[in-house]
Parts: C-alpha cells; structure tokens; sequence
C-alpha cells in the first residue's frame, strides 16, 4: 500500500539512455553515506548490505547532518479508541510506506500523537486516532468505535485522504450498526449481528469481518479485530512487526481479541477494553456490557521509522559470539548456549552484561521453581570470555522428591568470574523446596514450610528472592517461587501463591526485535505460581513476570514449563500431576557499536 517514487526508474533511465552530447557528461556521482540523527536507532544486515533505522515512537526531530541518500520511510496514524458497553473496537491507524524518497541535510520534524480515548460513558463513540507526521507528510489515525447509545451504535470512519481504519459498530439489538469507513490507507471495520456484541475495529491489512444477522447461535471470530500490515524497515526481513490492527469487541461473555498488530482485545463480561500497543497504531478495544456499561480501551500510539543503506564497514561487530544485533548504538551478543566471546587484539571496551541461571522447576503436588539468579554490572574487557548458559531443571514426577535445581550460567570476565546460580526447584507434597538463584515455594502439605530464601550463595545486589509459604490443609495450596525482582507469594486456603516477579534488563537490552517472556517483552527471571493440591474448586497461582510458568489452573493438567532462555522458574501441579519444567538461561553483553 506504500507511495512509490520515481526515483528509482529516473536513475535507470539516465545511466543507460545517454547518447549524442549527453554520453560524454559524466554518470552523476553516487549519493554520500547518510549521517543522521534522531530516534532510537537499530542496525541490521540483509545478505551483506548493512541498513540503519531511526524509530521514533514519540516527536522529535530527524536531523541529517551530512550525505543524501534515498530513504524509505513508514509512518502509521494512531489507533481509535474502543466503544462503551457492548462497544465496537477502536479502528487500526493509518499504514503509509513510502520508498526510495530522497533526503538531504537538514531538520525534519517528527510528530506521534496519541491513540483516541475510549469511550467512558453514554455520549461519545470511541474518539478517533491521532495524526502523525514526518516533515510534511501527514497520515490519520483509526476511527472510534461505536457506544451502545442512540445515535452513536455506528462505528467512526476515517475515511479522509491518508484516513486509518474504521471503528466497529456498536451492540445490533434488532438493527445491525455499521461499521466506520475505512480510509485510504485503511478497512472497514466490522457490523455487529448480536445484541451482546460490538464490531471488530477495521486494521491496515484486513477489514473487520461483519457478524451475520439475525445472530449465530455461537460468537465466533466475527468480532475480532482486523489484522494489521507487516513492515520490515525497523528491524530488517528476518524480524517483520505488523502494524495497526484493530480492536476487538465488547460484549457479555467473552470480549474478542484485537487484531495482530497491536489491536486491543475486547471486554467481557466485565471490565474495560485493552488498550492498543504503544507504537503501533493499534486499535483499542470495546468495552463490556455488564451493568452499568464498561469503557473502551485507549488506542496506541502511531510511528514513524527511517531506514537508509550504510557503507559495508558501518555496523561490523567488534567481536564474535552468541546471536549479534545492532540496537541503539550498541552492538548486543546473546548466548542462549554455552560459547566464546572471541575478541580481537585491538578490542577494548568496557561491556554492559545480563547474566540469568538456569530456573528451578515446579514441584509435583506442590510449589513453584524459583528463578535462576539475576546479575548485571559493567565491566572493562580486553580478552576472549568463556559463557556458560544454564539449563533449567526438569520436574520431577515423584511427589515425595524435590526436582534438581536449574544450572548455574556464569562469564569468566578479567575482572573475575561472575556466577547467576540455578534456580531453586519447588516442594514436592513430601519434600521441601530448595534453595539458589531464588527460592521454590513450599508444598502445601498438613504441615507447610516457608519457601526457600535464595540468593544463594549470597551476593550484593541480592542475584534473587525466596519462594512463598503453602496454606497446609485442607486445600494443600502451595508457595509460589521466588523471582529475581520479588518474593514469591505465600498460598491462601484455595488459591497457590503467584510467582515472584522478574527483572526488567536495563535498557540498553530493550531491542524490540528481541521477545524474552511473550508476556512481559523485557522481563527475566520470574517465579513460577504454586498450585492447589487437592481441591479441585481451587486455583493455582500465576507465574511471575519474566518467563515464570503458571501452575495449572483447572486442577487437571501438568504445571506449565517457564519460558526458555528466561530462565523463569516452573509452574506447580495439582494432585497426580507433574510440575513444569523451569526456563533455560540466558547470558546479554553489550557495547558501543
């Protein structure tokens, strides 16, 4: 859906159609390497050619202090906000590529606007998405989704020049309330068919499909969000992200999912709309319909990224080792096995490093695994770096033994070796959680023990946390596990602790192309949920954030493994179960490109 330029066949056309008096001029010379600022800036190469990107996810300023080239540049308008009660979802902003436009020095100024408000009451749709700009190039955002009020069941267009996506209608009681409009660079979002749901926002690569009428007996995906458009320039072919998806709808029982491309999902059957993801454009969505009427979620934010081809010398790693990329001015290796850091002779840098244990698994009939030690610091290097990267511990399915506990990862820096140990394994019904990075919970049996401290072998700053207490009979809830950023929760009469929450990595690590927990992107290290032993009206705990495995909730199932690489600690079971596994480490050295 991008705006071709000419450019391209202009310059073909003038190097091989030259002839008579034209043939002796000379071949234009080739553009000078681009010097830019502005934004968050991520390298990446393709087969061998080397691209730069400048993301901005909020205003500011492109500068080109030297060079021209010829750039592409995406640009996606804000999401509309999703509907109130039984409310439509906030349509996707508008999705404009723009390839091959020329640039020379000078200030372009970059506005992001924010995501439409959702609906909060009975006189407004959804308000539409805000506008962004790259210099003078303007796209709008997604449109509102409709209120279950009169006059206001319809869907927002965003049917402008350059216009997002539409909002879904509201609620169609009797008469089925149209979707919005989509723009120019945008769909329709979706006509609801039942009186307890709204429409699906439209988003930038698919409009919101319109629900039958009179209704199915059963909802299906006929109120979900349409799906975004996928964009390369961030972050390069290998790691595409999509882009403006549509909100979800509200309704009773059960809301809808956004579209892919940060769409907010709906309510249902109470509470407000998800939001749309910051920085994508996405659509929030629609609001529940339980009594009173619940408020639409906020759409996310547009952005607009730059990228440009660098000379075939710029974003070169210094050194070898891991999974390398490029991400704001430092070059990141990550090891999720054990490796070398080779460095050159000629390297001398000093290095930001993350280094997480392996995690504890979650115990059978009992808690969850503490996470693996948390560690990061600076240091200078000027020497190759054995990694070691620890595994997480396999549960155990005995319930009268504590499964090992996660492996230890660890850097032989010059400075000295720096150690994250496994994590801690959760108690088993029979058998008492163990100690490490962090602590397991405790078994929820007759008579409960407190989880297991962690932090060991002690080191300053604390490398974790200790694991949550059991509730003892008649439930036998358990602890949940110790995570590196909090205790793991102790387990009331039916319900198992939580796990203790991870760590977010500083920030030089926060490379959005890079997802550590799918559910907490920048989070390490949390503590698996404890379970409920024995009842099955009771409920097991969640996982910390940062890759921490839930114990299993509806009492009939093994407890859910931790994300690999995270090393988050596993999720306890319930009885005649097996808990899960706990997460891989994972081992991050950065420095400046």
């Amino acid at each position: 859906m991008g705006i071709k330029s000419n450019n391209t066949a202009a310059a073909f056309h003038d190097f091989f159609s030259r002839s008579g008096k034209d043939a002796v001029s000379p071949v234009p010379p080739p553009p000078q390497p681009l010097s830019a600022t502005g934004g968050v800036i991520s390298d990446y190469e393709v087969s061998g050619t080397y691209y730069r990107a400048h993301i901005f996810t909020s205003s500011g300023t492109f500068v080109v202090n030297s060079g021209s080239a010829s750039v592409d540049i995406l640009l996606v308008g804000a999401g509309g906000g999703g509907g109130f009660d039984r409310g439509g979802g906030g349509g996707g902003g508008a999705f404009v590529e723009l390839t091959n436009q020329s640039i020379t020095p000078g200030s372009k100024t970059v506005t992001i606007n924010a995501g439409g408000f959702g609906a909060t009451g009975t006189g407004a749709r959804g308000n539409n998405g805000g506008t962004t700009t790259f210099d003078t190039t303007t796209v709008k955002g997604g449109g509102g989704g409709g209120t279950n009020a009169t006059n206001l069941r319809t869907g927002s267009p965003s049917a402008d020049p350059f216009g997002g996506s539409g909002g879904g209608g509201a609620q169609g009681l009797t008469t089925p309330f149209a979707g919005g409009s989509g723009g120019t660079y945008g769909n329709d979002g979706g006509t609801p068919g039942a009186v307890y749901w709204g429409g699906g926002g439209g988003g930038a690569g698919q409009a919101a499909q319109d629900a039958p009428h009179p209704p199915a007996p059963v909802p299906d995906n006929n109120f979900q969000g349409g799906d975004g458009s996928p964009n390369v320039y961030a972050y390069g072919p290998g790691t595409p992200v999509t882009y403006a998806g549509g909100g979800g709808a509200g309704g009773d029982n059960p809301g809808f999912a956004g579209g892919a491309g940060g769409g907010g999902a709906g309510a249902g059957p109470t509470g407000n709309g998800t939001p749309g993801t910051q920085g994508t454009g996405g659509g929030g969505g629609g609001g529940a319909g339980s009594t009173p009427g619940r408020g639409g979620g906020t759409g996310g934010s547009g952005i607009v990224v730059v990228r440009y081809q660098l000379d075939s010398s710029s974003g070169t790693a210094k050194a070898t080792g891991g999974a390398i990329n490029f991400y704001n001015g430092k070059t990141i290796h990550t090891f999720i096995s054990p490796g070398t850091f080779s460095t050159p002779g000629s390297f001398n840098e000093t290095v930001e490093y993350v280094i997480v244990g392996g995690g504890g698994a979650g115990g059978t009939q009992g808690g969850g695994g503490g996470a693996g030690g948390y560690r990061e610091g600076s240091t200078p290097v000027n020497a190759p770096l054995t990694v070691s990267v620890g595994d997480g511990a396999a549960a155990h399915p005995d319930r009268s033994i504590t499964a090992p506990n996660g492996s230890d990862s660890s850097v032989n820096f010059s400075s000295g070796t720096i150690t994250s140990s496994g994590g801690g394994s959760g108690g088993a019904r029979f058998s008492t959680a163990a100690n490490g990075g962090s602590g397991g919970g405790d078994n929820g049996n007759n008579s409960p023990n407190n989880g297991n401290s962690g932090n060991n072998p002690p080191v300053s700053p604390p490398q974790g946390n200790p694991g949550g207490a059991g509730a003892g009979s008649p439930t036998e809830a358990s602890g949940g596990g110790g995570g590196a950023g909090g205790s793991g929760g102790s387990a009331s009469s039916n319900v198992g602790g939580a796990g203790g929450a991870g760590r977010e990595v500083p920030s030089t690590f926060r490379n959005p192309a890079v997802t550590f927990d799918p559910d907490a992107q920048w989070y390490l290290a949390g503590g698996g949920g404890g379970s409920v032993s024995t009842s099955p009206n009771g409920t097991g705990g969640v996982g910390g954030s940062g890759g921490g495995g839930n114990a299993n909730v509806t009492y009939n199932g093994n407890g859910t493994p931790a994300a690999t690489n995270t090393g988050g600690g596993g999720g306890g079971s319930p009885y005649q179960y097996v808990g899960g596994n706990g997460g891989s480490g994972i081992v991050l050295i950065a420095y400046p490109t």
